[in-house]
């Protein structure tokens, strides 16, 4: 049976009839029929909210249902005007470091190629830190921080143009009862000028909500008060972590434990 067929077969199951699945995600019947036939694609961000109405977690089908490469190359399009993709070196592509580290970390959860070519990665100090957020039970989804309510400096595309309310790879863990979204590698506008951060987080707790960048130093990094002058003017606290704080394997305690010290959210987050 086709991957695709799958979802039909669910839909069938379920007794939902093709209009009412095609009315929550917003289109034709006859589309829904092409999506379910695999004459046509549908978007990451629609594949997750047709997953999520069927009462699939979307984080389990792609582990599971659609865990293999060639259904997201030929049938799911990560590129589409819903999710933005930027240039450059990615979770994919970036030749990995901290080999005896990343082993200390095994095994972590099997991502879809299509999520790890759409999270731009700088460094392999970056990518250890994603995966120790997998260890500790993050899963990846794609989120607009828009939606989410962000509302501080401009986002923008890594071409310079406005984020808007497309969708981003992201980072969600849940820990008790609160939940922090790590956006990787997002651009701001400062002073109209764009710069990229490292990660763009949320925390929400018990429907509120505070926002953070998070900023992952090199070894070698040596440039205080020039950070200082950027982060004055970024609209949101910026929390720096030192690359020791990384390769310890025990980061995500260590972003619990700052993250608590942020006004608004205090020992909530500890």
């Amino acid at each position: 049976m086709g991957r695709m067929n799958k979802l039909r077969v669910l839909r069938l199951e379920q007794k939902y009839t093709l209009g009412q699945v095609a009315a929550h995600l917003g289109v034709s019947s006859r589309r829904l029929s092409d999506y379910e036939q695999g004459r046509r694609k549908p978007t990451i961000q629609r594949m997750h909210r047709w997953l999520q109405f069927l009462g699939v977690r979307p984080e389990d089908t792609l582990a599971e249902l659609y865990a293999s490469d060639d259904f997201y190359d030929r049938w799911a399009d990560p590129t589409a005007d819903e999710v933005q993709v930027d240039e450059g070196e990615s979770w994919a592509s970036i030749q990995r470091s901290y080999s005896s580290l990343m082993r200390q970390l095994e095994p972590l959860p099997e991502l879809p190629r299509y999520f790890r070519r759409a999270v731009r990665v700088d460094s392999a100090l970056e990518l250890l830190a994603w995966c120790q957020l997998l260890k500790a039970g993050a899963v990846a989804l794609f989120a607009s921080p828009l939606r989410l309510g962000y509302s501080g400096n401009a986002l923008l595309t890594g071409a310079g143009r406005g984020l808007h309310l497309q969708a981003k790879a992201c980072l969600q863990w849940s820990v008790g009862e609160h939940e922090i979204i790590v956006f990787p590698q997002i651009t701001l506008c400062l002073d109209a000028v764009p710069v990229r951060v490292d990660a763009l987080v949320m925390v929400r707790f018990r429907g509120l909500r505070r926002w953070v960048v998070v900023e992952i130093d090199g070894p070698h990094h040596s440039s205080g008060s020039w950070d200082k002058e950027r982060d004055a003017r970024i609209a949101v606290p910026v929390l720096r972590f030192a690359a020791e704080e990384v390769r310890s394997l025990r980061w995500p305690e260590r972003l619990l434990h700052v993250l608590s010290t942020v006004p608004g959210i205090g020992s909530r987050a500890a």
